[in-house]
Parts: structure tokens; sequence; C-alpha cells
């Protein structure tokens, strides 16, 4: 099923891969596919050097790669491409189109995701229609995300999480791996979103398993 006709709460929130080609150890549908099988909740496509027709070339095999797995596709800033595509939703960052202005133009069509770095921004997206977010960066801002906030810890999700509420799925990015993941859960973050440990990972299944109890840990408290 594609768009927000998949419900959010059948969604596994807690580990959020992002695909970007730049970064990807081999083949980008290869390393998807893998991911997949891994069991990854979410798995955004973000290609910033890419054309449109390659970002939605690759989009397309994602979602066809995605069909028979619990996996949502998301598509990093293209509206287009995400339709287009078949995308499950698409994630908009403070340089893309509003996410009001997305919301009237696909209505229930997809889920539409978008990038928080302060609670006051997270309101707002939530005012405008945004079905969960992106906040961040929690303990490092790289260089593959441009518009990334300096790094503030994880008491940015608690601030967040106090502002929006407990339903909204909220998902930490920015310097997450194995060894901080749990801090982040326990900060109230619904998920993870990991770049390099997924991407350049030697055995990407394993990596998202990793991640995945590290992140259950946090919600554990002494386990």
């Amino acid at each position: 099923m594609s768009g927000a006709g998949r419900g959010l709460s059948e969604v596994d929130w807690r580990v959020y891969a992002i695909l970007d080609p730049d970064f990807v150890k081999g083949d980008a549908l290869e390393r998807a596919r893998a991911l997949m099988a891994g069991g990854v909740g979410v798995l955004q496509l973000r290609d910033k050097r890419g054309d449109a027709r390659k970002t939605f070339e690759l989009g397309r095999a994602l979602v066809d790669a995605a069909r028979d797995t619990k996996t949502l596709i998301i598509i990093n800033d293209r509206l287009d491409v995400a339709l287009a595509a078949g995308a499950d939703g698409v994630h908009l960052g403070p340089n893309d189109v509003p996410v009001g202005a997305a919301r009237r133009v696909v209505g229930d069509r997809l889920i539409i995701g978008a990038s928080a770095g302060t609670p006051e921004r997270a309101a707002a997206l939530v005012a405008e229609g945004a079905d969960y977010l992106g906040v961040g960066a929690i303990f490092e801002a790289r260089a593959v995300k441009s518009d990334a906030s300096s790094p503030q810890g994880p008491e940015l999700l608690r601030a967040v999480r106090r502002q929006v509420g407990g339903a909204l799925p909220v998902v930490g990015i920015g310097g997450i791996d194995v060894q901080n993941a749990g801090q982040v859960a326990e900060a109230g973050a619904s998920g993870v979103a990991v770049i390099r440990a997924l991407c350049q990972a030697d055995d990407p299944y394993a990596a998202t398993s990793q991640l995945r109890d590290a992140f259950d840990a946090g919600l554990e408290p002494g386990r």
C-alpha cells in the first residue's frame, strides 16, 4: 500500500534508514533491499545531486522492492517525484515546499514528514499538517545535510515531545549509532534516522538489527 492510506500506527519507526547514493557502499538498490530484509520500518531516498529522472527511477525501484515488505518508502524534498513514483510519503526540509502547501496539493495521498530543530518549529509543522517529524541535529550535524541545525543533544527531543505530545511519530537524527540510540529512545523518540551506520555497514542486515536492539534497550531502563 502506498500513501497515507497506510496508517501511521502500522509503521515501525524504530529504524529509519536514509539512503543517500553518495554515501552507499555498493549498489544503492541492493543496499536498500538488504536494509528492507533486515527490517527497517522506513526508508527515505535522499538524493541531493541526482536529477528528477534519476531520483524517480530509483524511487520507483524502491517502491517495487518494498511491495511485499512492511517498509515505508519516503522521498526527500521532491513532492513531484514522490507522487510520480508511488511512494508512501515525502519528507520536507526548511527550504522545500511548505508543509501546508504540500498538504493542499496531495491531501491524504502522501504521508508528509518535516524537519524540526526547535520545539516551536515542531508545533508549527504539526499545525500545517505534518504527519511525523525528523528532529535534530541530536549528536552531530553532518555535511550530508546542509540545512541541519547545530547538535542539541537528546534534550531537544524531550522538548519537542512536551510541545507536540506523545501521539505523533518523532524521529531523532544527527550522529546516531548503536552507542547512543538508547539515549534517543529514552528522550521520547519513536525511532532513529541513520545514514552512514546503515549506508556503509559491511552487513546492513546485522546493522539494522543492532540499531533496533540498541533503541529498544533505551525503552527498557535497566535492561
